[in-house]
């Protein structure tokens, strides 16, 4: 029995790289189509030997259910990409408090070596909206 819940939990965990696998892939081909239901800033912050990024997705302009969000970007990292929703439980995301399943905001944290003005990140959000309709967006940073 022991057995069975390891082998079960190692299936699901493969479950969930490879689909965070086929998200960064699919983002690094993708070009912006990038709408303005929510605003999007990127934020950088000098610490002693690394640079924090830090993208926060916030005031939604329509209500957003089960958010995914991935940030990607073009400096030599052996770290994962900072996600939302692909690991973990998806949350909604809206201005006001329907439910205890909302936020308000999403933070997004990464670590670079050091800051360089002549790369580039992108930033995937899929998410449904009210009628249940699958919509995507990318924002492309420079």
């Amino acid at each position: 029995m022991k057995y069975i819940i390891i082998i079960l939990l190692m299936f699901l965990t493969s479950c969930q790289n490879n689909k965070y696998d086929e998200y960064v892939n699919y983002l690094e081909n993708q070009k912006e189509n990038y709408i303005d239901i929510v605003d999007i800033e990127l934020e950088f912050i000098e610490l002693n030997e690394e640079t924090m990024y830090k993208v926060t997705i916030d005031n939604p302009k329509e209500k957003m259910f089960d958010v995914e969000a991935l940030v990607i970007h073009d400096y030599e990292t052996n770290d994962i990409f900072p996600s939302f929703g692909i690991f973990e439980e998806k949350y909604n995301l809206y201005n006001e408090k329907i439910d205890d399943s909302y936020t308000k905001g999403i933070i997004l944290i990464g670590y670079i070596k050091e800051f360089d003005s002549n790369k580039n990140f992108k930033i995937l959000i899929r998410y449904k909206d009210e009628n249940s309709n699958n919509k995507e967006f990318i924002k492309y940073i420079k």
